[in-house]
This record gives C-alpha cells, sequence and structure tokens, in this order.
C-alpha cells in the first residue's frame, strides 16, 4: 500500500460569502475524508458575517500534517479575494493549488460520505486515460419541490447543446487538464461552469467519466437556485457560451432542460 507521501495530492477548493450557517457543514465533511493526502483552500469574498470564525474554530482544531480522525489533511489554506465575483475567487483558488487533481467544494456542498474522495481519486489512479471524473448530486431542501436527485451516470457531452452539462459539484479534474482548458470566465455571473465544461468537453476534447460512490449534497438555495430570474441569467449565459465557441442553438432548446428537473424531484422523492 502506498504511504500518504507516495499518492497524487487532492487539492479541495470552497469558495464562500456570509457561508457561517452552512460552512462548518462542508468543512466537517472534507475533515471525514478517507483520502489521506488533502489539501485545502478556502477563498472568502468579504464575507461580513461569522465565516473566518468558523473557519478559524475548525482549522484551530485540525492537527499539521497529522490525521484528524479520518482525514490527513496536509495543508489548509484560507484568504480573502483580492478581486470580485465568484468566478474571479474560483480562479484565484485555482492558480493557488498544488495538488495533481482539483475539485471544488462550495459552502452550500459536503461529500456524501467519507470515501468520495478516495473512490475518485482511486479511479483517476486506475484509469489514466480519464482527464476527470465525477458522480450524482443530491439537492436538498424544505419545500419537497425543491429537492432534486442529479444522477449522472447517462450524460453525454453533446447533451451540452441542450443545456445539460455534468455537474460541477464533485468534478475531479487533473490539474493537466485544469490548465490546458484555462481559467473561468469571470464576467459571467451564473454559467461560468458551463462556459468551462464546454470548453473542457467540445473545445478541447477532454474525458470524464461518471464513476458509482462519487456523491456531493447540495443545500438548495444556491446563487443558481434562486427563482425565475437565476434561470433567466443562466439560460441567457449558456447561448452566449454556446455561441462564443461557433455551436448554434435555438432559446427555446435550452428552455427544454426545465421540465426534465421534474425527474430528479422524483428521483429525490423515491431515496
Amino acid at each position: 500500500m502506498s504511504s500518504p507521501s507516495q499518492l497524487p495530492r487532492l487539492t479541495i477548493i470552497t469558495v464562500c460569502l456570509n457561508a457561517e450557517d452552512t460552512l462548518l457543514r462542508t468543512l466537517s465533511s472534507v475533515g471525514e475524508q478517507l483520502y489521506p493526502n488533502i489539501e485545502y483552500i478556502l477563498c472568502d469574498g468579504g464575507s461580513t458575517d461569522r465565516t473566518e470564525m468558523v473557519y478559524e474554530t475548525w482549522k484551530a482544531a485540525l492537527p499539521v500534517d497529522v490525521v484528524l480522525g479520518k482525514a490527513n489533511i496536509k495543508c489548509v489554506h484560507w484568504f480573502r479575494q483580492g478581486s470580485f465575483g465568484i468566478y474571479a475567487a474560483m480562479n484565484e483558488a485555482m492558480a493557488l493549488a498544488s495538488g495533481e487533481v482539483v475539485v471544488f467544494l462550495h459552502a452550500n456542498d459536503a461529500f456524501a460520505n467519507e470515501a468520495v474522495c478516495d473512490n475518485a481519486m482511486g479511479a483517476l489512479r486506475s484509469l489514466g486515460e480519464l482527464d476527470a471524473v465525477y458522480g450524482d448530486v443530491c439537492v436538498d431542501a424544505q419545500q419537497w419541490w425543491k429537492r432534486r436527485y442529479i444522477a449522472s451516470r447517462w450524460w453525454r457531452p453533446w447533451m451540452l447543446n441542450w443545456g445539460f452539462m455534468s455537474p460541477q459539484p464533485g468534478f475531479f479534474v487533473r490539474t493537466s487538464a485544469l490548465k490546458k482548458v484555462g481559467p473561468f470566465v469571470e464576467t459571467m455571473q451564473i454559467g461560468g461552469d458551463f462556459e468551462w465544461m464546454l470548453r473542457f468537453y467540445r473545445i478541447y476534447r477532454l474525458r470524464a467519466q461518471w464513476r458509482m460512490g462519487i456523491c456531493i449534497n447540495m443545500l438548495g438555495g444556491g446563487v443558481s437556485m434562486r427563482g425565475r430570474q437565476s434561470r433567466s441569467v443562466i439560460a441567457a449565459e449558456m447561448r452566449q457560451a454556446l455561441y462564443m465557441h461557433g455551436f448554434k442553438v435555438r432559446s427555446w432548446q435550452l428552455w427544454l432542460r426545465l421540465p426534465f428537473k421534474g425527474f430528479g424531484i422524483l428521483r429525490a422523492l423515491w431515496r
């Protein structure tokens, strides 16, 4: 068995703003991971609540280079964002990453169980031809109609033309592929994930695969789940991204994805 220092380093990145109510859930799920070589980066967008205090309390209980519970977190970085916007923050954090694999876990997200990172890194080690692996996303909310289970096993890259993308939460990507695709477009409000995935799959023809055992629990209410206005913004930015890269699309194609979200609600109720 390889020692922790011989295993590829995984960088987990969290970008947050005023997340005192949800950040501890995210941090705890990082600390519970079985994978033994983790770098954690938290980028704060200028929180005015107790977000930093929550982080500092968690970090104070973290032994340096010693197993915390079941995880071995080798290094932890916190910094306050020097630019503006979520995608600018994600780009800043990516520039600091020293891991061979990077995954984003925002302050509304948590790994579904302690083995998620170990499963993802094991898949990338055994499948050297892949540039990334991903899994499913479970969206939790108080109202049943806002809950969804996004099962991604049958997703394919051609679905990007219809506004469907593989989940960005829990997308474990090799740093080499991350650098090849480049940074997120910082002028976008919500659709930067979609535009980045479009480059990953359709422009650079990189390879990613769904793998069992990778799942992210997400709390409803994030920036992309705030009603009609956010749906309009993301549809417009998806169309902009497709046109930007030479793909023709009609507006109604992107709106067709909404009825399919009903299947995600049924899956969530069934579970």
